[in-house]
């Protein structure tokens, strides 16, 4: 063989060796997304609850606790109580961000209100488990009775803003 040709045979052999390699080599491994934690929506509930909790239970200057504040307060409570025993995770506080303390009652109350639907929201979203169902059942029920309680205390405090005027 002339050495062109050998030369060609030395590619050829070469190239097909590199695709054979390239075929048994294992595909690239992609990076695992970022892990969603267990309960994702039960703990920014959690979370939702402490801030709505805060804002009820924040009295600004000359302000006194309505019964509807108290009540909604302890419903949010009871949700918490059921939230984490579905989470099974006693130690599990739902941190909150700081509450704004400038924001008059009717806007804190509206927050609140806010932050009970979200935490309601994220309870839905959770996956649904036979052992739990009753547990989110309860806590979702005494969702909707503060919403209902804190949407009373908006309605009384614009009434009274109305009367001052």
């Amino acid at each position: 063989m002339k050495l062109a040709g050998k030369f060609s045979l030395l590619l050829f052999l070469a190239a097909l060796t590199v695709t054979t390699l390239s075929a048994q080599a294992k595909p690239p491994v992609k990076q695992a997304a970022a892990a969603v934690p267990e309960h994702a929506g039960y703990q920014s509930a959690l979370s939702d609850l402490n801030a709505a909790r805060a804002y009820l239970n924040y009295l600004g200057a000359n302000e006194r606790i309505d019964v509807e504040e108290t009540q909604a307060i302890d419903h949010i409570d009871k949700a918490m109580a059921k939230i984490k025993e579905i989470v099974k995770d006693e130690g599990l506080a739902g941190q909150s961000a700081p509450i704004d303390t400038q924001l008059k009652r009717g806007d804190r109350y509206r927050r609140a209100l806010e932050l009970v639907d979200k935490a309601e929201r994220d309870c839905q979203h959770e996956k649904s488990d036979p052992r739990t169902n009753e547990m989110d059942h309860y806590a979702r029920y005494h969702l909707g009775l503060a919403h209902k309680l804190v949407q009373q205390a908006i309605d009384n405090t614009a009434k009274a803003e109305r009367g001052q005027r």
